[in-house]
């Protein structure tokens, strides 16, 4: 399931406390995943304070098809969405992107993504593109995660 939130905690380390307070979004899955029915995915989760936050994304399956999941909050209510899409410069080395979240009244929602940081994990004939990412959304900034994963036609190195 995912979740976003609002996080108030204290981190020791030895002696030294760290007090954190903030927005927060939390992944979390359980057992094994079997993802040899995905061709392509890509899924971005974004925070803006306690304003807006969303997790959406796509999954292109090898027939072609394409699904999408996803919602939204909007500071009041959490909303599904239609369809999402993540679209990005490159799969391997995204360095900008356009989420766009279509709700179930056919509004959309734009989202702008800066890449900051990209971490690839390769795994069974998969490479996952773990990206932490700047967000711009109608003039507000905030952060979040955007996820590319890929089949790879050989292994990995």
């Amino acid at each position: 399931y995912e979740q976003s939130g609002r996080i108030q905690a204290r981190i020791v380390f030895g002696e030294r406390i760290l007090k954190v307070d903030g927005h927060a979004f939390r992944d979390h899955s359980w057992g094994g995943r079997n993802w040899e029915g995905v061709q392509r995915w890509r899924t971005s989760v974004g925070q803006f304070g306690a304003e807006f936050a969303y997790a959406a994304g796509e999954i292109l399956l090898p027939n072609g098809d394409v699904s999408y999941l996803g919602l939204m909050f909007d500071g009041r209510q959490t909303t599904r969405i239609r369809r999402a899409t993540v679209d990005v410069d490159s799969d391997s080395r995204p360095t900008q992107g356009l989420v766009t979240l279509e709700d179930l009244e056919g509004k959309l929602t734009k989202i702008e993504i800066e890449f900051i940081y990209v971490l690839d994990m390769p795994y069974d004939f998969h490479i996952l593109h773990e990206c932490y990412t700047k967000q711009r959304w109608n003039e507000r900034s905030g952060h979040g995660i955007v996820e590319i994963n890929q089949k790879l036609l050989c292994a990995p190195p």
